[in-house]
């Protein structure tokens, strides 16, 4: 079975695609812990939500903050998985083996 350029680039778009859900559950579950941070490839903020969780003296930071990713989360997914699109676009096709 043969598959088109076109169906790799979407097979890979889909492989690699961020999805909301997976992020909110993230949230939900571990969002004091900046992991859904991590997912969308904000490892910076990410290590700072971390590291403010585990200094106790900054968890209220972190939870103001958590309740403000929950607005702008969709964004960063939407923002990933538009550069996702745009470098696979760019990227050379590689043979069919």
């Amino acid at each position: 079975m043969t598959v088109s350029p076109d169906q790799q680039q979407l097979m890979r778009y889909q492989a690699q695609a961020r999805s909301p859900v997976a992020a909110y559950l993230m949230l939900a579950v571990f969002g004091v812990l900046g992991v859904h941070r991590f997912y969308v490839d904000r490892e910076g903020t990410g290590i700072a939500q971390l590291v403010l969780t585990l200094t106790l003296v900054g968890l209220p930071v972190t939870l103001v903050w958590v309740l403000v990713d929950a607005f702008l989360l969709h964004r960063y997914i939407t923002e990933w998985n538009l550069d996702l699109v745009q470098r696979l676009s760019t990227a050379e096709q590689p043979l069919n083996v």
